[in-house]
C-alpha cells in the first residue's frame, strides 16, 4: 500500500504545476511522513532485533550513569537510551527517535543527491533497507550519518569526514570501515583498476577463514559472530547477484566510446559502433566515486556468501544503490529508452523484494505487520 501509494504521489506531484523544487520537497516530505510511521509505531515482534533494543532500553535505567561503560554497546546508542529515559520509560520513544533521525536524514540524502527522487524512495523500499532499518537499528543510525559524509569525500576535507566517520562509529563501531571511502578520489579511474580490484577480492574470498579469526582475536567483543560463518548463503548469494548485476549492467551499458543508442521516427532502438561519442555516458567525479563505492559493495557481498554477517557492513556501501541507479538511469539521453530501463529496475526490484517476503519472511521480520 506504502509503495502504491509513493508512486501515485510522485505521478500526481511530477506531473502537476508546482515548480519541480517544491514538487520535490513536497514529495520527500510526503514520503518520510509515511516511511516514518510505519518505522516509529511498529510492534516489538516488527524487526528481528526490535525486541532486544526495547529490553536494552528498559534495562538500562536502572544501571548507575556511571557503570554504563560496562555495557556491550557503543556509547553513542548507549547515552541515547540513557538520555531518552528523561523523557519517557515507554520503548516507544526509542523506536520514535531512532526512526526520525534515520528516515530524516536518508530522505534528506535522497533529496541532495539522487537526480529520480521519487525512484530513490522506492528503491529505498523494495531493495530491503528500509525493512533493515527497522531490524538493525544501530547500524542503520550509523549509516545515516555517514550518508552525509560523502560531501566531504568529494571536497576533500579529511577532518570533517573523520567526524562524521566517528560519530557514526559510536552508535555501530562496524562503520569506521567507511574510512576507506575517503581514499577512492585518489585512486585513477579506469577499468584495469576495477577489474584488479575485483580479482582481489576473489583472493579475499578463498582466504576469508584465517583473516576472520585474526580479527576475532584482535576485535574478541565480536566473537559471537564467528557463527555466522558458512551461513544464510541463500540470502548472501541474492543480495551478491543483486548488487554485482546492477553494477555490472552501468557498466557495460554506460561504458564511454562503447556503443551508439539510437532512435528512429517511428520509436524502433538502434544500436551501433558509428559515431560512438554521441550518446556515450561521460563519467564525472561524483560518478567514478560512486562506482567505486558500489564495487566495494561487490566485493563485500561477495565475502558475505561465507559469512552472512558481512551482509550487514556491505549496506554501508550499498545504500548508495539508491543514488547510484537513478543517477546513471539519467546518463542515458533517449527518453524512451530510459522509461524501459526505469520500468525494467521497478519491476526486477519489486520482484526481489516479493521472493524475500514470500519465502524468507524470517529474515527481516516485519511481516505481518502490526502496530505498537
Amino acid at each position: 500500500m506504502i509503495i502504491l501509494l509513493i508512486l501515485l504521489e510522485a505521478f500526481v506531484l511530477f506531473n502537476i504545476k508546482t515548480g519541480k523544487k517544491n514538487a520535490k520537497k513536497i514529495f520527500v516530505l510526503l514520503s518520510f511522513t509515511q516511511l516514518f510511521i510505519i518505522s516509529a509505531f511498529r510492534g516489538v515482534n516488527i524487526g528481528v532485533d526490535t525486541k532486544t533494543y526495547i529490553s536494552y532500553f528498559y534495562n538500562i535505567r536502572f544501571i548507575d550513569f556511571t557503570n554504563l561503560k560496562n555495557i556491550p554497546l557503543e556509547k553513542g546508542y548507549v547515552l541515547l537510551n540513557y538520555f531518552l529515559h528523561f523523557f519517557s520509560h515507554s520503548g516507544m520513544i526509542l523506536l520514535i527517535v531512532v526512526s526520525f533521525i534515520t528516515i530524516g536524514l536518508i530522505m534528506a540524502f535522497i533529496y541532495k543527491h539522487s537526480q529520480i527522487i521519487w525512484l530513490s524512495v522506492y528503491l529505498f523500499i523494495t531493495l530491503m533497507y528500509f525493512y533493515s532499518s527497522m531490524n538493525i537499528m544501530r547500524q542503520y543510525l550509523a549509516i545515516s550519518i555517514l550518508l552525509f559524509g560523502i560531501t566531504y569525500v568529494r571536497k576533500q576535507k579529511f577532518i570533517p569526514f573523520l567526524v562524521t566517520v566517528i560519530l557514526a562509529s559510536l552508535f555501530h563501531f562496524t562503520s569506521i570501515v567507511f574510512i576507506i571511502v575517503y581514499l577512492f578520489p585518489r585512486i585513477k579511474f579506469n577499468y584495469k583498476n576495477i577489474i584488479f580490484t575485483f580479482v582481489l577480492g576473489i583472493g579475499i574470498f578463498f582466504f576469508l577463514e584465517p583473516i576472520l579469526f585474526f580479527l576475532i582475536k584482535t576485535f574478541p567483543q565480536y566473537s559471537g559472530y564467528i557463527s555466522y560463518f558458512e551461513s544464510n548463503k541463500i540470502g548472501s548469494i541474492l543480495n551478491f547477484l543483486m548488487i554485482f548485476i546492477v553494477f555490472m549492467f552501468s557498466l557495460i551499458f554506460l561504458k564511454r566510446k562503447k556503443i551508439n543508442i539510437s532512435v528512429d521516427n517511428n520509436g524502433n532502438f538502434g544500436i551501433s559502433n558509428e559515431n560512438v561519442n554521441e550518446g556515450a555516458a561521460i563519467y564525472t567525479s561524483e560518478d567514478k566515486l560512486l562506482i567505486y563505492i558500489i564495487l566495494t559493495a561487490v566485493i563485500i557481498s561477495l565475502l558475505s556468501i561465507r559469512m552472512s554477517i558481512l551482509g550487514r557492513v556491505t549496506d554501508y556501501f550499498s545504500i548508495f544503490l539508491i543514488i547510484y541507479i537513478p543517477n546513471f538511469i539519467m546518463k542515458i539521453k533517449y527518453g524512451k529508452l530510459r522509461s524501459l530501463v526505469v520500468l525494467a529496475i521497478m519491476l526486477s526490484s519489486m520482484l526481489y523484494n516479493l521472493i524475500i517476503f514470500l519465502y524468507k519472511p524470517e529474515w527481516y521480520g516485519v511481516t505481518p505487520y502490526s502496530f505498537w
